[in-house]
C-alpha cells in the first residue's frame, strides 16, 4: 500500500491522486478482514492533507479512504480528530458545495463520533450536521440525525446551557 503514497503526494496532478485514492480505498476495503497486514501510520497524513484539496473530486475520494479506513481500523479516527481532519469535514458541510461530498463527509463524522465524540463537539461537527438539514434529502437527513444521535448519547454536548448559539 505504501506504493500509493506516490499518487498521493502533493506533486501529483488531480487525475493521479484521485486514481491512487480509489486504489488505496479499494485496497483498505479488500484488506478489512486482514487487518495485521495493514499500517494506516504513513497514509494517515497524506489522507488528511487531500481532505483538504480544492479538489472536489480528490476531498471526495480521501474521505471514501479515511471511511474505509476508519472501519477496519477504528482507532484512525483518533487520527482525523488530532490532526485536523473534522475542521476540514465540517467546513465542507458548512460549505456544500458537493452534495456526495457531503454524505461522504457525515458517514466520517459518525464514524470518528463513535470514537471521538467530544472531538466531533469540539470541531463544529453538530452544527456542520444540521446546517443545511432542511435541503438534504431523506437519507442524509437520517445519516445528520444519526450523528447527532451518537453524539448525544455519548454524553459530549455537556449540559444544555454549554451548547453553542
Amino acid at each position: 500500500m505504501l506504493h500509493l503514497l506516490e499518487g498521493l503526494g502533493a506533486g501529483a496532478d488531480v487525475h493521479q491522486q484521485v486514481t491512487a485514492l480509489t486504489e488505496l480505498t479499494t485496497s483498505l476495503t479488500m484488506a478489512s478482514g486482514y487487518m495485521g497486514n495493514v499500517r494506516l501510520g504513513p497514509i494517515m497524513p497524506s489522507l488528511l492533507a487531500l481532505l483538504a484539496s480544492p479538489s472536489s473530486e480528490v476531498a471526495l475520494q480521501a474521505t471514501r479512504a479515511l471511511i474505509a479506513a476508519i472501519d477496519i481500523a477504528p482507532h484512525a479516527a483518533a487520527a482525523v480528530a488530532a490532526d485536523g481532519g473534522l475542521d476540514v469535514l465540517c467546513g465542507h458541510l458548512l460549505r456544500m458545495a458537493d452534495i456526495d461530498l457531503a454524505e461522504q463527509c457525515l458517514r466520517c463524522l459518525r464514524l470518528v463520533a463513535a470514537e471521538a465524540p467530544r472531538a466531533v463537539v469540539a470541531a463544529g461537527g453538530l452544527r456542520a450536521c444540521m446546517a443545511f438539514f432542511d435541503f438534504f434529502p431523506r437519507d442524509l437527513r437520517r445519516l445528520a440525525l444519526s450523528v447527532v444521535a451518537a453524539l448525544c448519547a455519548s454524553g459530549a454536548l455537556g449540559r444544555a446551557e454549554d451548547l453553542p448559539r
